[in-house]
């Protein structure tokens, strides 16, 4: 509505979108995984499925701002949250949550987040006793920093342990 020599300007600004890609790594093989890696995310939800090791899902278009944020679903297939990472400014890393949080992106940027998962192992501890185990009356202590404290008695058939899920993190200590 312009009145009579009134001037109205009008302006357009316009904000370049960012790019957000989400790449799935698997450290180890991939063999038996029996599903996809499920995702929540400021962007939607989604799933990848890593069958040669890894996976990516794109989202252009991202309106550029703060406090975006994506979440890894947990799966039974024994594959653990080893890392996940943006590279970008400010963002929060929660492996105990499967999340990065706080994502803040600027306009036209290109951001990449990586989540890397690694299958857990197992361990089975077993007791093995030489003689006759008619004279013993006790059970065998064990500490582990995989498992605790335990105990394992081979008289009454307790003789092994199995833990499963075992983060795959290098050496473990076990002590008799």
């Amino acid at each position: 509505n312009v009145e009579a020599g009134e001037t109205v300007t009008c302006i357009f600004t316009n904000t370049k979108q960012a790019t957000v890609t989400v790449v799935k790594v698997l450290s180890g093989d991939p063999t038996g995984l029996t599903t996809s890696f499920g995702f929540t995310s400021s962007f939607g939800d989604f799933s990848l499925d890593p069958v040669n090791t890894t996976d990516t899902e794109v989202f252009t278009d991202v309106t550029p701002g703060e406090d975006y944020s994506i979440t890894e679903s947990v799966i039974a297939d024994s594959w653990g949250l080893f890392s996940a990472t943006c590279g970008g400014q400010g963002e929060s890393v929660n492996l105990a949550t499967r999340e990065i949080s706080n994502i803040d992106l600027d306009p036209g940027e290109s951001l990449t987040c990586t989540f890397t998962n690694r299958r857990f192992g197992s361990i089975t501890v077993e007791k093995i006793i030489s003689g006759d185990p008619g004279e013993l009356t006790t059970e065998f202590d064990y500490t582990s920093d995989f498992g605790g404290g335990f105990m394992l008695d081979p008289v009454n058939g307790d003789a092994s342990l199995d833990f499963v899920d075992v983060a795959p993190s290098g050496e473990y200590i076990l002590t008799e």
